[in-house]
């Protein structure tokens, strides 16, 4: 193995673990805001329907968030699309511990679904850059991002 492919196999796994590691961060900044939300109910004094509305907003701003990821990506690129998600969600993630009212909550909710939700188009078209293998491809399902496909039989027969 040349030197040139060591340390493109070395990048690629180094692309991919990080990719992975956010998609982790991403999953537990969701389910914890969800596990807690009854002691923030309690701590801000939020009726059922504020509670509700908390835990909704976040999916419905992901969702809108999925039309405009793939476009900004092709536009500016995927590396920009996910760092700009990247800083956005972070932002939002650090300005919730400072929440005094539901609107605040609300909104820094749906800033941080739409920079989760604008991450997951640039990494899937980066995860299918860099975890490519010759007669392999990637599935698109969620949950079995990583997993190889075989394209055609031969390629299945030896796999």
């Amino acid at each position: 193995m040349s030197e040139r492919t060591k340390i493109n196999w070395g990048y690629r796994h180094v692309v991919l673990v990080t990719i992975w590691m956010l998609y982790v961060v991403n999953y537990f900044d969701r389910l914890s805001v969800l596990t807690f939300l009854p002691y923030i109910q309690k701590d801000l004094r939020l009726s059922v329907v504020q509670t509700g509305w908390l835990a909704s907003i976040f999916f419905f701003g992901y969702g809108c968030a999925q039309f405009t990821a793939g476009i900004l990506a092709d536009r500016i690129g995927s590396k920009k699309t996910m760092t700009i998600a990247i800083w956005i969600f972070t932002f939002c993630t650090g300005l919730t511990g400072f929440v005094r009212s539901f609107w605040q909550f609300f909104c820094l909710r749906l800033g941080l679904a739409l920079g989760e939700g604008h991450y997951q188009a640039p990494s899937l078209r980066k995860i299918s850059r860099w975890a490519t293998y010759p007669g392999l491809r990637l599935k698109r399902s969620p949950s079995c991002r990583l997993l190889p496909q075989a394209r055609n039989s031969e390629t299945a027969a030896r796999w």
